[in-house]
């Protein structure tokens, strides 16, 4: 199915992560808490077999850094991409998870867990692949019946039903934070049921590849489903079609993280006045997902895209919208039926269009799976196995001191009027920071399980959909968490201006409580940087210290702050990847202004606390450059082309090379560090740099 997920609570993470990762050996509990008491301070921080010595550091910075990892390291069939880091430490936690999955379901608690049977349950009937095969079809093939016997009288509660169970069609609603109070949960509208990942693999003539193995992929699973060739033809062309028209309004990629485009407040009366017109009951879908939003605020993210959804309505006639209703469902479940769908959804998916050559295994899979279903509770058990409360400290100090080197460096950014300065530091005095998992976990006690896969995996999807909806209405709970504990990855939510850094990502090699300053700066210190600087990119900066969109900007610092972000965004054009896809630099530049700010203010950081020891020599190098070793390090990454295109064109992260050279041509503390000469490919000439924070 397509990866465009729903935004939620405004976060920009980290990285992310599209691929499942293959078994690692290594479960020690200890390292998975950034902590192995056998090895000496510093020992192995920076990983020299990695290193080219043969590139010059000043020429290619990340060639020298990863160079032999990329050239020695063989990417598994089924991982189209892989980090040296990020897929590291997924690896470990994949496997913790999958021993303590395996002795729940073997009736064993080796940590306590307070949902250790529905757990086991869950995971068992997953690994079932039998049962799958034999008890897939035939659900599927109801929810197919009853599309297809609907009157179009019966639409809003059918498209509540496939809500329900997470797939979308036409459009979706889900619960957020009102973008100008943020203490108030509402209703948001938002664009659903476009299979292909952004909009312009729709219109661009580049694309057409795409679009015609795009339309014998959706072919060849109505075929799975039972539809003789000559009308799956049909269905496809049928679905594209619609889809198409659905795309021309839908917003970008770029559009999605922009604040100022996707804040539409208005009123259920005003939503259901526009769809009246096409004579669909808008109040029974509403009323058919539990929710009364008479009377409240709700947010249009894309209000065009609304208009083009009530054209699509009025001019398609109902047996074709069933088909492409059909269509939604057997493309959102895909993942979760028998294995011919599977198989078929994989090959488009991560076959074309990510270039992966074999399929995860089951176990990867299904371990994947109750993550997503019950995060938190397989979180609480691997945070009990793994989580120390001294590397927790340790992180948090390191918070501290980036958040002071950040303010610190404020005083220094002389486009920043005096105002506009104060509001920042404002800002960032309310800055809210989560390390580790929540205070208290989520209650699972009314989720209901059974031995039968597809049927948890609906009743998990109704529960999660619920669970989100009946925020609506509600004060905010600041309480929550937007990942689960072993998630390896980090994110900023501008609506509640936190920071949230999950157990998963604190370990070796992004932390080790025996790695010097400068490995666990330049590693985990530029992420939290990167965090903290998402607050004051081009969507964060729009939204003040309480989370609500408030221009709190003068007009003459907006101006340089407009300036200097077109800067980034010209840089990071001319960088190209895969088979010479460039990377938009309209599209990833909130990222690398995160990346960019928070390589900055943690290298600033690290001078603070390292103070002398920055010319302590560890492994050949001085702490400067151990910690842009370690920074580049964290990134080392090799992907198949197919995937570098596909991720340039879909995903608000530029790839992992242009992460790393884009944010050290900008900063001149790198060239001091490595000799660099002024003009040479990694030190470029001031009127050639960008800098923001």
């Amino acid at each position: 199915m397509p990866r465009i997920s729903k935004l939620f609570l405004g976060i920009t993470a980290i990285f992310f992560i599209s691929c499942t990762p293959f078994k690692s050996a290594q479960t020690d509990a200890h390292k998975l808490a950034g902590h192995d008491p056998k090895k000496p301070d510093g020992y192995n921080e920076i990983d020299l077999e990695a290193i080219n010595k043969a590139v010059d550091p000043c020429d290619d910075f990340y060639e020298y850094a990863c160079g032999n990892w990329i050239k020695n390291f063989k990417l598994p069939d089924d991982k189209p991409s892989y980090g040296k880091s990020f897929n590291v430490i997924t690896d470990r936690n994949l496997e913790v998870n999958k021993q303590l999955l395996e002795a729940f379901a073997a009736g064993k608690t080796p940590v306590p867990a307070k949902y250790s049977q529905k757990l086991a349950e869950y995971y068992s009937a997953c690994m079932d692949t039998d049962s799958i095969e034999r008890d897939a079809p035939k659900i599927a093939g109801e929810y197919l019946d009853k599309i297809q016997k609907s009157t179009f009288a019966d639409l809003p509660q059918l498209m509540a039903t496939l809500r329900l169970i997470r797939a979308s069609a036409l459009f979706t609603v889900y619960a957020s934070p009102n973008p100008k109070d943020s203490n108030s949960m509402i209703a948001e509208f938002f664009q659903s049921g476009m299979g292909l990942e952004e909009k312009a693999y729709y219109v661009n003539p580049e694309n057409e590849k795409t679009r015609k193995k795009y339309l014998e992929h959706i072919t060849k699973m109505f075929v799975i489903a039972g539809v003789d060739s000559a009308n799956a033809e049909k269905h496809a062309q049928l679905v594209l079609k619609i889809e198409t028209q659905l795309a021309r309004e839908s917003l970008s990629r770029s559009q999605v993280f922009d604040p100022s485009v996707t804040t539409n407040l208005t009123s259920l009366a005003a939503v259901k006045q526009t769809f009246k017109e096409a004579s669909f009951n808008l109040e029974e879908y509403v009323k058919a997902l539990g929710l009364n939003l008479e009377g409240q605020k709700i947010n249009v993210t894309a209000p065009k895209y609304i208009e083009t959804v009530v054209t699509v309505l009025k001019t398609t006639s109902f047996d074709d919208l069933k088909i492409y209703l059909q269509w939604q469902f057997l493309n959102q479940s895909a993942a979760r039926l028998n294995k011919a769908f599977r198989d078929e959804n994989w090959a488009f998916y991560e076959g074309y269009m990510r270039g992966a050559k074999a399929q995860s295994q089951r176990w990867e899979v299904c371990v994947g799976s109750v993550d997503g279903a019950l995060g938190e509770a397989l979180g609480e058990a691997f945070v009990n196995k793994t989580f120390g409360a001294e590397g927790k400290r340790r992180v948090l100090e390191m918070v501290n001191t980036i958040y002071s080197a950040f303010e610190a460096n404020l005083t220094s950014l002389d486009w920043l009027d005096s105002e506009t300065r104060t509001k920042a530091a404002e800002k960032l005095h309310k800055f809210i920071t989560k390390m580790g998992y929540p205070d208290t976990y989520r209650n699972y006690d009314d989720l209901k399980l059974t031995h039968n896969f597809l049927k948890n995996e609906f009743n998990v999807s109704a529960n999660e959909v619920r669970f989100d909806l009946e925020k609506i209405g509600k004060p905010v709970d600041k309480s929550q968490w937007g990942m689960s504990p072993s998630t390896v990855n980090a994110y900023y939510s501008s609506s509640w201006n936190e920071i949230v850094f999950p157990a998963g990502i604190l370990q070796t090699p992004f932390f080790g409580l025996n790695f010097s300053d400068a490995a666990n700066y330049g590693a985990i210190g530029s992420v939290i940087g990167h965090e903290i600087s998402h607050g004051f990119d081009s969507g964060g900066s729009q939204f003040d210290g309480n989370g609500n969109l408030v221009d709190w900007w003068t007009k003459s610092s907006a101006a340089n702050f407009k300036e200097k972000s077109q800067c980034i965004v010209n840089q990071y054009g001319q960088y190209k990847v895969g088979n010479g896809t460039p990377i938009d630099g309209d599209l990833t530049k909130t990222e690398n202004i995160a990346d960019n700010g928070g390589l900055k203010i943690a290298y600033l950081a690290y001078e603070r606390a390292a103070k002398e020891k920055v010319k302590e020599v560890i492994q050949g190098y001085n702490g400067h450059q151990r910690f842009f070793l370690s920074f580049a390090q964290s990134w080392c990454g090799k992907s198949t082309p197919e995937y570098a295109d596909t991720h340039a064109k879909t995903n608000e992260h530029a790839d992992a090379k242009y992460r790393v050279i884009g944010s050290l041509v900008n900063l001149p503390a790198f060239a001091n560090a490595f000799s660099c000469k002024e003009g040479s490919k990694m030190a470029p000439v001031a009127k050639d740099r960008c800098t923001l924070w």
